[in-house]
């Protein structure tokens, strides 16, 4: 299991500082999980997903998804998927202070 945990954010860039760095690598078949850190400055992630651009491929059997009522979010990594693509997202966010939804963007690798 591959653990992204949010520990601080910038509000002026909306970039997230990220235990992976902003860079997972990953396996097939691996349980992916984002949560948020005490006193990270984020309210809660409103989604998830997939840039269009640059070229990105669709890694997850189980796309990325709030955990129930809980701030963590979840993805299960295909084990279908070549090893070597690469994973382009957002992580679209909201700041403790209010003032609109944030947005980061992160990578995910997949390794053998």
């Amino acid at each position: 299991m591959a653990n992204i945990t949010i520990t601080g954010c910038d509000l002026g860039t909306g970039e997230l500082t990220l235990s992976d760095r902003g860079h997972t690598n990953a396996k097939k078949k691996e349980t992916i999980i984002w949560n948020l850190g005490k006193d990270c400055g984020v309210a809660s992630i409103v989604e998830i997903g997939m840039k269009p651009s640059p070229p990105s491929t669709n890694i997850f059997s189980t796309p990325p998804h709030s955990l129930g009522a809980s701030t963590n979010w979840s993805a299960v990594v295909s084990d279908t998927v070549a090893i070597s693509s690469e994973y382009i997202y957002f992580i679209k966010w909201i700041p403790t202070t209010g003032g609109g939804t944030k947005i980061c963007d992160p990578k995910i690798s997949i390794i053998p």
